[in-house]
This record gives structure tokens, C-alpha cells and sequence, in this order.
């Protein structure tokens, strides 16, 4: 058996865009210290809104080069050449996944937000000139010039699902219960690492209550935090027209029952309802 102490994971945090994922990269700060050769690495060149691809032997040289005991973070999507590439340099990886309505109503709050620094996107014109919210929302799902639909972005990701060293956690698990969660993911980490080395990982409950406190303690510091604006899950309630709930489900097919989101369509009934003057039955996903 091995403790923590003794193993130096090659940890990469991915995250579907708009999911949550520098609250995902602010639990693990107290964990693992930032690759600082390139700590950001992305499928993406100038934006993940788009299929601009980066040079994929840049991918494979970072993951190379990168330090043990160090994570890197970024928008990766899923293809046989990429896990090849992080297979070889024995990377792990805990991928950060979220409801898919308000992953649109955050890019909407993303590309409509003035650039501070934190909020650079290169296509606000383009959604701008839609002028309304629920028109540029649906240019959001459906996609928009060289900006891809989020339904075909997914499709990019999801083969993340099937990979065994990749943990895959729900933003708003991770806000529900930030203390489960990353426990769970920094047993994945340092497990799965152990597992490659031949060892068994041993981790006193001691040892884990105060690295968990840490990641907790670290997650839920606003002055780290990147793009983050509001971050409250289910806003899109408040967001979300009849219209756009529609086009919603003819885009994402079974999604958000496969996700444990909802268990039927009486959300799109539930919208409607309130949108006319009535309230939710019960609340949801």
C-alpha cells in the first residue's frame, strides 16, 4: 500500500464549456500545483465555441513535458488520438459535465458580458447583432456562422464517458455537496495512480478529512474565481421561454434523462405553466 504523500498523479481537468470548470480546478489547488510550462491546454484555437482545431502534436508535446504531481486544465474533446496521447504520458483525469440548459444561459451571460479580462470571447459580435435574448439563445443551440451548435459540441465530449480513468462529476453535484465530490475525485486521482504503480492506495480517514477541508475551503474562494459569474444551477428556469424549452428538447433528444436531469418532458409542461402565470409543481434538475 501507498499514501498520497508518496505519488505525483499527472492530472488533467476537463470540462464541457460554461460547466463549472474552474470551480472544479479551484478544489484541486490545494492538491496538485499547476503545470506552469502551459497550464491552460484546449482542443480549441481561439475559442471553444468553435472546431478550430490546435495542432494535435502540440497536445501530445504538453502531455509529454508535463510534470508529475502537476495538473492542466482546458476544453478537450474526446478523440482516440487524444487518449492515446494522455495514455502514454499516464495522465488521469476528472471531467466536469452540466446541465445542458444552463450551459446555454451562462454562454449567453458570457458572450453579452463587456470583456474585463475575464470574459474574452472573439464572436460577441455575432451574437450581439441577434439582439434579443432568446434569439441569441437559440443561436446558441443551433449554432451560428463558424460557431458550433451545443448539441454538436456534446458530441465532441461525451466518448470522455467511456474512458476508465476518467472521473466524470456533474457541476451541480459538486455544488450540492462539494465535500463528496471532490473526496471522490481526489480518490480517483491518487487511486488510479497508485493502481498504474502496482499499489494499493492507502489513505488514512484523517489524512482525507483535512486534504478534503482544504479542497472545500479552496473551491469557494471568490478571488479565484476565473470566469465564473453566478454559477447557480437551474437559473435557466428563470431564463428559458416555451420556445426555447422546444427547440431544446428536439436538439438534445434523451440528454437530460440520460444525465439524471429529468425523467420525462413535464419540465417543458412545468415552463409553460409558469410562463403563463402558475408555478412549478415540483423543482428539478
Amino acid at each position: 500500500m501507498t499514501s498520497p504523500e508518496r505519488l505525483s498523479p499527472r492530472l488533467y481537468l476537463n470540462g464541457f464549456p460554461k460547466a463549472g470548470l474552474h470551480a472544479l480546478v479551484q478544489g484541486f489547488i490545494p492538491v496538485l500545483a499547476p503545470f506552469m510550462v502551459q497550464n491552460w491546454l484546449g482542443s480549441f484555437l481561439d475559442s471553444s465555441f468553435t472546431e478550430n482545431r490546435v495542432d494535435d502534436e502540440l497536445i501530445a508535446a504538453t502531455f509529454r513535458a508535463q510534470h508529475p504531481g502537476t495538473y492542466i486544465m482546458g476544453h478537450m474533446e474526446h478523440t482516440p488520438a487524444i487518449q492515446a496521447h494522455m495514455e502514454r504520458a499516464r495522465v488521469v483525469q476528472v471531467f466536469i459535465i452540466r446541465d445542458l440548459r444552463d450551459v446555454i444561459v451562462s454562454q449567453y451571460h458570457h458572450v453579452m458580458t463587456e470583456d474585463d479580462g475575464r470574459f474574452a470571447h472573439p464572436d460577441k459580435d455575432a451574437y450581439r447583432a441577434i439582439g434579443d435574448r432568446e434569439g441569441v439563445c437559440m443561436a446558441i443551440m443551433e449554432g451560428l456562422d463558424n460557431l458550433s451548435s451545443v448539441s454538436a459540441r456534446w458530441q465532441l465530449y461525451e466518448d470522455w464517458l467511456d474512458v476508465p480513468w476518467t472521473l466524470t462529476i456533474r457541476y451541480e453535484d459538486l455544488i450540492a455537496d462539494p465535500a463528496a465530490v471532490l473526496g471522490l475525485a481526489v480518490k480517483h486521482v491518487f487511486g488510479y495512480e497508485a493502481t498504474r504503480g502496482g499499489y494499493q492506495l492507502h489513505l488514512s480517514q484523517s489524512t482525507y478529512d483535512d486534504l478534503v477541508s482544504q479542497m472545500v475551503e479552496s473551491m469557494h474562494r471568490r478571488d479565484l474565481k476565473g470566469t465564473f459569474r453566478k454559477g447557480v444551477p437551474g437559473e435557466w428556469k428563470e431564463q428559458f421561454t416555451p420556445k426555447l424549452a422546444r427547440l431544446f428538447e428536439r436538439m438534445s433528444g434523451d440528454w437530460l434523462q440520460r444525465f439524471g436531469y429529468e425523467t420525462d418532458r413535464e419540465w417543458i409542461n412545468q415552463l409553460e405553466n409558469v410562463k403563463t402565470g402558475g408555478e412549478y409543481a415540483t423543482v428539478r434538475g
